[in-house]
């Protein structure tokens, strides 16, 4: 297949709160129904491939060119598994199903090139997540994050690893050492964050922070959140345990353990904690009326 190309932009970009390559130029071919495929770590990618009229490139080579149109951009989300640190190699190309051309191939080098412009781009946004904690129905993340250019508050919203937003309630709390080290200047002291959302053990989430177009985000740290809860539990288990005579029985045993496979550890053991203290309760209740 004979094409005529160039590639005149290679960024990343944020597109409704996702990653994507977006590459521009220009590709002349005598050839119909060409389309556009790319590969990321070797992973085919979706294209959104939008043609614009480019009256001086048809201008140029108006010997072997059919139509004005011959101006692209495309687009290419990244995948959700994917990441700035495991970014290898990407290719885009175009061609037919019997034969493509790859017009652009990027080697992890070229990829960090590229990373280095968005970084500069984006980075008026400061963050911080300085820690977390769950109970068995809900999550809660708490850190700093501001635009050391604007006074309102950053935007935050939580994703899942498919991409959708969860519902979360985000509290502003005032830090004014934030404000003192990053940007004197700045009038908002409302840069601490508490963001509380209901989550599932099993899944991954991401926080993203979000000023004009600037935006910043990271993988939270849930797992270690939820390590640390049912530590907790655990130990608060083993102390009460020292006080009481409580055993679990049988049908409550498995309603636990449907209750561990469903929400998840830290759901197991706060309903094992609760029935310990219920029945502690109850216990003094009854050796009082007795004692009287």
């Amino acid at each position: 297949m004979k094409l005529k190309y160039n590639v005149e932009i290679v960024e990343l970009k944020d597109i409704d709160d996702k990653k994507a390559f977006v590459v521009k130029g220009w590709i002349i071919t005598k050839e119909e129904n060409i389309k556009a495929a790319s590969k990321i770590n070797g992973i085919k990618h979706v294209v959104k491939l939008t043609m614009s009229e480019r009256e001086d490139v048809f201008e140029t080579y108006k010997n072997i060119a059919t139509d004005k149109n011959c101006g692209f951009e495309a687009v290419i989300e990244l995948a959700p598994e994917l990441t700035f640190d495991n970014l290898e190699s990407f290719i885009l190309a175009f061609g037919n199903k019997e034969d493509k051309v790859a017009v652009l191939k990027y080697n992890k080098k070229d990829i960090e090139r590229v990373i280095e412009v968005y970084n500069e781009k984006y980075m008026d946004i400061y963050f911080n997540i300085s820690g977390g904690f769950v109970d068995a129905n809900s999550a809660t993340v708490i850190g700093w994050a501001m635009d050391v250019k604007r006074d309102e508050p950053v935007k935050i919203n939580i994703y899942d690893s498919n991409r959708k937003k969860i519902e979360s309630k985000v509290t502003y709390v005032e830090r004014e050492d934030v404000i003192t080290s990053l940007a004197k200047d700045n009038k908002n002291p409302l840069r601490g964050f508490n963001v509380i959302f209901e989550y599932n053990y099993k899944k991954t989430y991401y926080i993203v922070f979000k000023s004009g177009e600037a935006r910043r985000g990271a993988r939270l740290p849930l797992e270690k959140y939820i390590d640390n809860t049912v530590n907790d539990y655990k130990i608060k288990i083993e102390e009460a345990k020292k006080n009481t005579d409580y055993k679990v029985s049988f049908i409550k045993e498995i309603k636990n353990r449907v209750l561990k496979m469903k929400k998840g550890e830290v759901a197991y053991l706060e309903s094992e904690y609760a029935d310990m203290n219920r029945y502690a309760v109850v216990n003094r209740k009854n050796t009082g009326d007795k004692n009287e």
